[in-house]
């Protein structure tokens, strides 16, 4: 961050070292007699110490914790037309060779410029989460296929569109006729025994985890509602907000309008910046 920032390494270290100290007199250290639980992380993960944390402190907490690190890697978000027994809320687009078009999209041009931290680690590969229904399983192993040594695979389940319970059970049309519900939504309703956004998230959880701890090129192969739902996790803006009528490139990226990818990029200082690659 020092010479992204245009810093002087000397001052700014300096700098650095008297903020350290000034912190260190006020701030109180915790140690093994407090009776409060606290979680103690010393150089992000290198070394963690934990005190009476149970429930959702020591299944989430702990390992996002411990997860999050500064490498600079991509984050790439695309949103597949699902089958036709489990529409999305806008009409997909119907593209047989989405997966010819993803590993042509990153071996024909993203992979080369795609610039990491560290050096040893080169542009060497690229790790692949993807649901578990058809369209996403054969993209996967389509941009895996051209090279298997360099391709970090797995799928889950996560990863799957909202399930729009009885809405989605009656006809496609039926469906595409109630897409203005999703957006009416609130985040934790849960109409016609499907899923709330409420749910969507808390299923993602183990996606964000591995989000955050990924030190390589992450794709995330999925659909709208899960991909919309991520996008707002790394915005930081309201998921039920997201799933409305398409109101920026970006989320009309995430619409199965058109195949397209999304890049996610973290800037110095905090927060990401957005990128829509069509294919």
């Amino acid at each position: 961050y020092i010479k992204l920032c245009g810093m002087d390494p000397e001052r700014a270290l300096s700098d650095l070292r008297e903020r350290i100290a000034n912190y260190e007199k006020v701030y109180e250290p915790v140690g093994d007699d407090e009776p409060c639980p606290y979680i103690k992380l010393f150089n992000f993960s290198s070394k963690v110490t934990t005190k009476l944390c149970f429930g959702r402190l020591a299944k989430t907490v702990v390992p996002y914790l411990m997860a999050v690190h500064s490498d600079d890697r991509p984050v790439y978000l695309t949103a597949l037309a699902p089958t036709l027994a489990e529409p999305e809320f806008i009409a997909p687009h119907t593209d047989d060779d989405i997966g010819t078009k993803l590993a042509q999209w990153w071996w024909g041009t993203t992979r080369s410029s795609c610039s990491l931290s560290s050096s040893d680690r080169g542009h060497s590969r690229l790790q692949i989460l993807a649901s578990t229904l058809t369209p996403a399983l054969d993209a996967a192993l389509a941009i895996q296929r051209r090279r298997p040594d360099l391709v970090t695979l797995s799928h889950t389940s996560a990863l799957n569109p909202l399930f729009l319970g009885e809405l989605q059970r009656r006809s496609i049309v039926a469906c595409l006729e109630n897409d203005t519900d999703l957006g009416a939504r609130s985040f934790h309703d849960r109409l016609d025994g499907g899923e709330s956004y409420a749910d969507l998230v808390s299923r993602l959880e183990s996606c964000i985890l591995d989000l955050e701890a990924s030190v390589d090129p992450i794709l995330i192969i999925t659909h709208a509602t899960p991909a919309r739902a991520l996008r707002a996790y790394f915005l930081g803006i309201d998921v039920a907000r997201c799933m409305g009528a398409t109101t920026s490139p970006e989320t009309k990226a995430l619409a199965n309008r058109e195949p397209a990818v999304l890049e996610l990029r973290a800037r110095v200082g905090g927060g990401w910046a957005e990128r829509v690659h069509f294919l």
